[in-house]
């Protein structure tokens, strides 16, 4: 198999146990986040129709769901179907869905909010703008879409492990040949599938010793070093080069404690935009 045609596979343990990190990852995200939903849409209009793209098992959707009065109906989709709930809450969807891969024809143009979080790594070697051309196209007239990504470019600026962390990334995706630091570019593929009223906000999410919260950074720390093993197990995995087994092996560690020591922000850049009239 040619090193391009590898498949980006990270993983993240059972279905509850990545249940349990996504969870936790929420609520730090949601810490950090002025609004859940950044993109200025009117939520006190009834029948609203919102799509969340790798909704795992659809805490965002809930979180939503229980912050509006007004009934909306909800569709969690993922590729992965084991991750949703048994007994889904009234109004929420289920269904599942690769992003590289075309969406059903009865969901375009369906929906009125299009909302994406830390999903189009999964993208692997196709091409990103395709998926976000793909999420654009679920968009009614006066629809918005909103997507969030961790860019790892930016933490390249900061020495020691998260710099190691981010190369380690790059090399990974580059492995498989698939598109790195694209959440730069996610503005301009906005642009450029014809939307309007693009806005793009960079929320710096803290982790370890830069939260507040004492509570929060504890949970932090324990996410983020859950996602760097699996990181890790992936690369060996792959054979990345580069990077010797004591390095991959003494990461997670090192991380952790610069985390709980030092503290630092990771950069998610978010970018909503709208579909004309």
């Amino acid at each position: 198999m040619d090193a391009t045609e590898k498949p980006l596979q990270i993983d993240f343990g059972s279905d509850e146990q990545e249940i349990h990190r996504l969870a936790i990852q929420h609520e730090v995200m949601k810490s950090a986040f002025p609004s859940l939903i950044l993109a200025p849409i009117d939520l006190s209009r009834p029948g609203l129709k919102i799509l969340d793209s790798a909704t795992a098992d659809g805490l965002w959707l809930r979180d939503i769901q229980s912050l509006v009065a007004t009934p909306h109906s909800f569709i969690g989709t993922d590729i992965n179907p084991n991750v949703f709930p048994a007994s889904p809450t009234e109004d929420i969807a289920f269904q599942v869905q690769d992003i590289t891969k075309p969406w059903p024809a009865e969901l375009a143009g369906e929906f009125s909010l299009v909302h994406s979080r830390n999903g189009l790594a999964g993208c692997g070697a196709f091409p990103v703008s395709e998926a976000v051309k793909n999420l654009v196209g679920l968009l009614k007239p006066g629809g918005w879409i909103q997507i969030e990504e961790m860019d790892f470019q930016r933490v390249k600026d900061i020495p020691g492990a998260l710099h190691e962390l981010a190369d380690l990334l790059d090399a990974m995706f580059s492995a498989v040949g698939a598109h790195w630091g694209y959440a730069s570019q996610l503005e301009e593929w906005l642009v450029e599938a014809g939307l309007v009223d693009v806005e793009v906000k960079v929320i710096d999410v803290p982790y370890g010793k830069a939260c507040v919260d004492g509570d929060i950074a504890k949970k932090s720390v324990y996410a983020f070093v859950l996602g760097a093993k699996a990181v890790c197990i992936g690369a060996k995995a792959l054979q990345v080069q580069g990077f010797t087994n004591d390095q991959l092996e003494t990461l997670p560690d090192r991380l952790e404690k610069y985390l709980v020591e030092v503290g630092a922000k990771g950069p998610m850049v978010c970018v909503w935009g709208r579909k004309p009239l």
